[in-house]
């Protein structure tokens, strides 16, 4: 068997819209890097790594790249993460050449979570020891909802430790951008030599960042970027199959199971169990609590000595925890305030209880 590349790049994509992201980004990736291996991860790939096919909410699957990138190490020591609504505009070079053992690109919007502004969707590392410290911190919290952004405060977290080896790509004055969108940063949007620059530096990558997977901001991207991004998109068209890739990390990652298992129970009966009271909640879910872990995992959890409780919403499953085993005795139904995540949550509760 032939020895597998030192350097890999991976991302997660569950549903129709975020696959299509996601071909769209690994095409544009393999047009500057056809060498790297690029993994999307799908639903089937998904499943082998959670063993639950049903996602209550995006936490799950934004936290569960630190997971992801603890397996892949293994594999490729040199891993790449993109979220599936990027798209490469150039060479990554600062992220590829970088020997930190984590490097992460900046982002200019704090989702009221402070300093330091740095983005989850777009950052390498070296090794394994990230990862598991990410894994570690995400997975170490039951915390009031907080949408998708547990990924963002944690990372942003183990970079405020003076102890933790980090590098973060600069941005701007003269800088290559690697994590760009539309609203970000003043200057002119302008494209020379099939480059696109914004005021005096090079964009090398576009994130589109949040909203629904089938609404990217394509309709306010502007015209110079997106003339750009669409020729790239045609010359990249031989890359979008990623059939051939996926199948090969399936292969690879067979002879894994057992031991991945085990690892992934072990992790969880030992990982300990800490809240937040800085973290802000909708007042309809006060004293409920919950993890970014799949229950798949998060039903090895050990409570004893914790001083919490916690019940399991099925289908589809979750884990809800509180300190006052009263509380959960029945959540609150049908709030029209609740987020998203909620509200399906909910409405499934509600579903439950008028069958009893």
């Amino acid at each position: 068997m032939a020895a597998l590349p030192e350097t890999a790049a991976f991302c997660i994509a569950v549903g129709d819209a975020s696959v299509e992201q996601a071909r769209r980004c690994r095409a544009t990736f393999k047009l500057f890097h056809p060498e790297i291996p690029f993994y999307i991860l799908d639903e089937n790939l998904y499943l082998w790594f959670t063993r639950q096919r049903e996602i209550i909410h995006a936490g799950e699957i934004v936290s569960l790249r630190s997971i992801v990138g603890a397996t892949l190490a293994k594999l490729h020591p040199h891993l790449l993460y993109l979220d599936a609504d990027v798209l490469v505009l150039g060479p990554l070079t600062a992220l590829l050449e970088s020997p930190a053992p984590l490097t992460v690109t900046a982002d200019t919007t704090s989702y009221g979570l402070g300093e330091p502004v740095l983005n989850a969707g777009v950052l390498a590392a070296r090794g394994e020891a990230f990862w598991h410290a990410w894994m570690q911190r995400i997975y170490s919290q039951i915390v009031p909802i907080l949408g998708n952004f547990l990924d963002q405060l944690s990372l942003r977290e183990l970079c405020m430790e003076p102890t933790f080896p980090h590098h973060r790509i600069p941005e701007g004055k003269g800088e290559a951008f690697y994590n760009l969108s539309y609203w970000e940063h003043p200057g002119e949007w302008r494209v020379e030599n099939g480059v696109l620059h914004r005021g005096d530096a090079e964009v090398r990558l576009w994130h589109f960042g949040g909203g629904k997977p089938e609404n990217k901001h394509w309709d306010k991207m502007p015209p110079e970027p997106r003339a750009l991004a669409q020729a790239l998109l045609g010359r990249a068209e031989p890359f979008l199959d990623y059939a051939a890739e996926a199948e090969a990390l399936e292969a690879l990652l067979a002879p894994m199971e057992a031991e991945y298992l085990r690892g992934m129970e072990a992790f969880f009966r030992q990982v300990p169990t800490r809240t937040r009271d800085d973290l802000p909640a909708p007042v309809e879910t006060t004293g409920l609590l919950c993890s970014d872990a799949p229950a798949s995992w998060d039903q090895f959890r050990n409570l004893e000595g914790t001083g919490f409780h916690r019940r399991l919403l099925a289908p589809p499953p979750r884990f809800i925890y509180a300190q006052d085993p009263a509380r959960l005795e029945r959540l609150d139904l049908a709030q029209a305030t609740l987020r998203r995540e909620w509200a399906g949550l909910l409405e499934e509760e509600g579903k439950n209880a008028g069958q009893a």
